[in-house]
């Protein structure tokens, strides 16, 4: 897990986030990433099983492809495993 994936994880550890309140978090510690970054590792994390999307009524399933600014991203409990497996590594 580079460093990108696990900040992008890691701000997700304690709720439900969207890339408002992802970006800053990325920016603090990883540096100047763009939001097609953030959102390329946010559907390798999906697709991975390690990150959920939340359900919102009416947000059609392939939300994330088209409007991925309106998605809410969550850890997996598998995600979590992983996350907390390299906290050690990337934790300031």
């Amino acid at each position: 897990m580079d460093s990108l994936t696990w900040h992008v994880m890691d701000s997700l550890a304690d709720d439900w986030e969207s890339i408002a309140q992802i970006r800053p978090h990325i920016h603090q510690y990883v540096g100047d990433v763009s939001d097609e970054q953030i959102f390329a590792t946010l559907r390798r994390l999906q697709q991975d099983g390690l990150v959920d999307l939340m359900e919102v009524p009416d947000q059609p399933a392939d939300v994330l492809d088209h409007d991925p600014a309106a998605c809410w991203f969550g850890m997996t409990d598998a995600g979590r495993r992983a996350w907390d497996s390299q906290r050690s590594k990337y934790a300031r």
